[in-house]
Order: C-alpha cells, then structure tokens, then sequence
C-alpha cells in the first residue's frame, strides 16, 4: 500500500516564485498564499489588509539552508505574516495552482500508478 502527504501551497511551486524573484522566506499570508486565495476563494482576501511580513530579528530571518524546523509564530513575525503579500495578484495565483495541479497529476502518476509515460 502506498501512502503521501501532499501541501498545495508555496512548497510545490516555489522554483516559480523564485524565477518571479518574490521573498525568501515564504509562508503565512505571503505573495504565493495570497496569491492562491485570490485565484481560487477571493473573497476571503481583504485587500486592504494586505502587507509585508514584519519579521522579528532572529535566527529563523537569518536561514539559508534550514528544513522544516518548527518556531512558534509570535516569535517570528510581529503581524502573522510571512513574505509581502503587497505583491499577490490573481494571475499569479492561476499560475501557481495550475503549475501545483500539474506536478500533483504526474505525481499521482508516477508514484500511485506507476505510469512513467
């Protein structure tokens, strides 16, 4: 049997946001999440809530090479916010979720069917 976790989010595409030269440090409420949302469930997105992460002075700012190391929230962000969500838009968000949708497709395809075509 064969089993996978999959994200949906900046993880899967983000050699996209890179080449788009966005921030380093992505996550909560950046240009790729918002970006998303605004593609796919705009009205959740308060446009004029929208702005840069305010990232605390830390070693978590300073990473380079770090995995998935946990840190709590407070301690890193002064308003919840990771990268600069100031520069989201839908069409970025439609370029992400298909990019995702597709590399998720030949994932299911080579990992769950085998199918390497």
């Amino acid at each position: 049997i064969k089993a996978s976790w999959i994200g949906s989010g900046t993880d899967l595409s983000s050699d996209l946001l890179d080449e788009k030269h966005l921030s380093g440090i992505r996550g909560h409420a950046c240009e790729g999440e918002v970006s998303q949302c605004m593609y796919i469930a705009p009205w959740l997105v308060k446009k004029n809530a929208l702005s840069p992460g305010k990232l605390k002075n830390t070693y978590y700012k300073k990473r380079k090479w770090w995995g998935e190391v946990f840190w709590p929230f407070d301690e890193i962000t002064e308003n919840g916010a990771l990268g600069d969500a100031t520069k989201s838009s839908k069409e970025l968000g439609k370029e992400m979720t298909e990019l995702i949708l597709n590399r998720i497709e030949l994932f299911i395809r080579e990992y769950f069917l085998e199918d390497t075509k």
